[in-house]
């Protein structure tokens, strides 16, 4: 089959992934915010360590290109320009930067042990939180970004860190039975 047309296919499946965990979602009330977890880390990171660079770069931006478009994949179903300009910005952002450090480790057989995909995961989630955290304090105020734009975030992104190395610790090991 055609290497172009592979890359396609995986970049629609990828972003399609996202989008459909962008629904996979549990909106705590903290405070008087309402503020959607979803699995949007948890598949960005996977797929981008298992995929090259280019591929990982296809995906989050075409990702992000399908969102502003105005198709309901950004979390809760939102959509347009104003969510990436707006409080959750940064973070979606940060997928991209995030996905393109996941692609490299995982060039670089940092999938080869439950450790390693540890400290993987939990790098990629620090880059996501980190440039969220830098966007919402722009845009608000430092000290609200980390009550409500980290803070809310760190039981779930343990467990999604965990989650993420015991996956792909299991896919690593399909992948050298065949």
């Amino acid at each position: 089959m055609n290497t172009k047309l592979n890359a396609l296919i995986i970049t629609v499946l990828g972003v399609l992934l996202i989008a459909i965990s962008a629904h996979m979602s549990i909106t705590p009330e903290i405070g008087n915010l309402e503020i959607p977890i979803t699995g949007q880390t948890l598949v960005v990171l996977l797929i981008c360590f298992f995929t090259t660079r280019r591929l990982g770069l296809m995906i989050t931006i075409g990702y992000l290109l399908v969102g502003i478009l105005g198709l309901p994949v950004f979390a809760d179903g939102a959509s347009g320009i104003e969510v990436l300009l707006g409080n959750s910005g940064g973070f979606l952002v940060g997928f991209v930067v995030a996905g393109l450090w996941m692609s490299w480790a995982g060039s670089q057989a940092w999938r080869t042990t439950f450790l390693k995909a540890c400290i993987a995961h939990l790098i990629g989630t620090i880059v996501i939180l980190t440039i969220g955290f830098l966007r919402l304090g722009m845009l608000k105020d430092f000290g609200i970004a980390w009550q409500y734009g980290v803070l809310p975030y760190l039981p779930g992104g343990f467990i999604k860190i965990l989650a993420g190395a015991i996956i792909t610790v299991f896919i690593e090991y399909f992948i050298k039975r065949k």
